[in-house]
């Protein structure tokens, strides 16, 4: 009877310290979790006010915060993995003028795969890809998009009447046959505000 009670001792002592270690662990996480909390929301309130001081600049039509204000309207965009998202910004306040240099996917850069069969033949899997015709088509549709998306998207954003004129460029870097690479500017597209706002682009070929 002595050894059964010391042995219910035992295992009474041992649980009340096994449920000290949790609660003194779920403590410490639950203090780790409220310091991240902490961190999470200072940082947050920090882009915030960073971002209202942005606009408050736009706003007021300081120069370089239009400019920056451009660059966050685009950063926001959403396109596929193969596109580079980088784009240099030139406001000229005098004659309300906004150019954009816009680097673009290479020819290569855009998936072509259109199937995948599988051959029992060959016990493997058989890859379709689009017609070269075709490719080069859809890669001149897919550059005439972005150039009429990028001046929606800044002309849709400019509440402060900022932007009367968009330049775009679209810049290409691609390698070329003799192993190293070069970039050029293979569209353009000047936008005056009036006039591209007068366009209904859901109808009209890009």
């Amino acid at each position: 009877a002595e050894e059964l009670r010391n042995a219910d001792a035992e295992s009474s002592r041992k649980h009340f310290e096994m449920v000290a270690l949790r609660t003194e662990a779920h403590a410490f996480n639950v203090a780790a979790w409220e310091l991240r909390r902490r961190d999470f929301l200072a940082r947050k309130a920090a882009t915030n006010d960073a971002v209202d001081a942005i606009r408050a600049a736009y706003l007021a039509l300081v120069p370089d915060a239009v400019a920056e204000y451009c660059d966050l309207v685009l950063s926001q965009s959403q396109y596929p993995d193969c596109f580079p998202r980088e784009f240099d910004l030139d406001y000229h306040a005098a004659r309300s003028l906004l150019v954009v240099d816009n680097l673009l996917p290479a020819p290569a850069d855009l998936p072509t795969l259109e199937a995948v069969h599988y051959v029992s033949s060959l016990d493997d899997f058989e890859e379709q890809h689009i017609p070269q015709s075709r490719a080069d088509a859809r890669y001149d549709e897919v550059l005439c998009k972005v150039a009429l998306r990028t001046v929606h998207e800044l002309f849709e954003a400019d509440q402060a009447g900022a932007l009367q004129t968009v330049v775009w460029n679209g810049v290409v870097s691609s390698p070329d046959r003799a192993g190293g690479s070069f970039t050029a500017c293979v569209l353009s597209l000047r936008a005056h505000r009036d006039a591209f706002k007068t366009l209904h682009l859901a109808q009209v070929d890009p």
